[in-house]
């Protein structure tokens, strides 16, 4: 593979000098250790666009924990009973826990929601507080939450917020004029120095409701409606010690390569109400999936582009605000094909950030491309570390290992629907001299 680099300026356009890699000694390289089936789900069956979240639990006190971290899919249950419709099947959330090794620990316990029509099923987000997972999902208009502990069952889910009726000002000539709920289209939350964890939901129309809660997953106060509609979905950034922060998919005259609206991802500061505070910054990444970590006093963003390659930002964090730093583009010959079906970053031993992203061929198949970023070195990225035929049901969840990262896929197969987990190894490997032939 031939690594160049750019600047990536809004919507990924400007190219800058590229330069070829140099023969080395030792280079990195990215091997699959093994492929495990963690699980067969014959009651799995999300709607599109619902994602699987995965969260670790808090080390207990004395160091030890019987599980390492819990995995939650959007399920259904067949069969399930309902005054409202008797029979009918129960939607809800299935939790896995596992150990160090990945292995699986107990059974998995089915969370049922309260019923609402199959198209609107459940969205889970889990962040990581001080007795276990905090879970948000949504199910129409209403939020929920619920507590996953490491051992026992999880808590009973509460409604934590709930969307007013549509406002007759913001329909559509055509469109009824009646009052009645519409569902929240996107979820974020992250956790505040584990003490409070901050949650934002929002409509397709435009509407935002801001929530806070506490490790229990009750709210400390009231949950809010922004006075002002935003232009699309938000994903707050993962910043427990430093400003409260997200990124929001601005609509933008134009379409994507498969005919999406187009978006830049634009920075917004907010204050301690979650409303919008200051400027925006326009980050440069475009409306492709991203994924963001935080590594030291910075705050790593991934977006891959498709034919044009892997863009990544480090921005620097600091106690009021998130610095502003065009991303850089990094380009895989030949291009990568196929539609994005999701990727997730996640931060390994020695502050090695990896991200791993999915896409899907026009063949239907699946191929895995990974991402290897040292803190003070260039990114390593690999086209095609692994295939699959497996029908994904959710974007995937990446997770780090001591020797690498681990992605977790959920969706269907020739088998049925299964929670896989591919292990990917990754170290520095030294090869021979290469000569100027090479």
């Amino acid at each position: 593979m031939t690594l160049t680099r750019t600047t990536l300026a809004v919507g990924l356009a400007v190219l800058f000098r590229t330069a070829p890699v140099r023969a080395q000694t030792r280079e990195p390289l990215c091997t699959i250790a093994r492929v495990r089936r963690l699980l067969a789900l014959s009651d799995f069956a999300p709607a599109p666009g619902e994602r699987m979240a995965f969260a670790s639990f808090p080390t207990s006190p004395t160091g030890t924990r019987p599980a390492r971290a819990a995995a939650l899919l959007p399920s259904v249950r067949p069969g399930g009973s309902s005054s409202a419709s008797p029979g009918a099947d129960a939607t809800g959330i299935t939790v896995l826990r596992v150990d160090e090794s990945l292995a699986v620990v107990g059974r998995p316990e089915f969370v049922r929601l309260p019923d609402s029509p199959r198209a609107t099923a459940r969205m889970p987000v889990a962040v990581s507080v001080e007795n276990g997972i905090l879970v948000l999902a949504r199910a129409d208009d209403t939020l929920m939450s619920f507590v996953v502990p490491a051992e026992g069952p999880p808590t009973a889910p509460t409604v934590v917020a709930t969307l007013p009726p549509i406002d007759p000002a913001h329909t559509s000539p055509s469109a009824s004029p009646s009052p009645v709920a519409h569902g929240f289209a996107w979820l974020t939350a992250t956790a505040r120095d584990n003490a409070t964890v901050v949650a934002l939901a929002g409509t397709t129309d435009g509407q935002v409701v801001a929530v806070t809660l506490r490790p229990d997953g009750r709210p400390t106060s009231m949950a809010h409606v922004w006075p002002r509609r935003v232009g699309g979905p938000m994903q707050l950034l993962p910043l427990p010690n430093g400003p409260l922060a997200a990124f929001v998919g601005r609509p933008v005259p134009g379409t994507g390569p498969r005919n999406e609206q187009a978006r830049v991802q634009v920075l917004v500061h907010l204050d301690e109400r979650l409303e919008p505070a200051g400027e925006l910054f326009a980050t440069g990444f475009a409306q492709f999936p991203f994924a963001t970590l935080a590594r030291g006093r910075s705050l790593v963003v991934f977006q891959w582009s498709e034919t044009q390659g892997l863009a990544i930002a480090t921005l620097p964090v600091g106690e009021r605000r998130v610095g502003e730093q065009l991303p850089r583009l990094w380009t895989a010959v030949p291009p990568i094909d196929g539609a994005p079906a999701g990727h997730a970053a996640a931060l390994g031993t020695n502050s090695i950030a990896y991200d791993s992203a999915l896409y899907v061929e026009d063949n239907g198949g699946v191929r895995l491309h990974l991402a290897w970023l040292p803190p003070d070195g260039v990114p390593v990225i690999r086209r095609d570390v692994f295939a699959t035929r497996m029908l994904l049901g959710t974007p995937p969840v990446s997770l780090a290992a001591d020797d690498g990262v681990v992605t977790l896929l959920a969706g269907r197969d020739e088998t049925g629907s299964a929670l896989d987990a591919v292990h990917l190894h990754c170290e520095l490997v030294t090869v021979p001299p290469r000569g100027p032939s090479d």
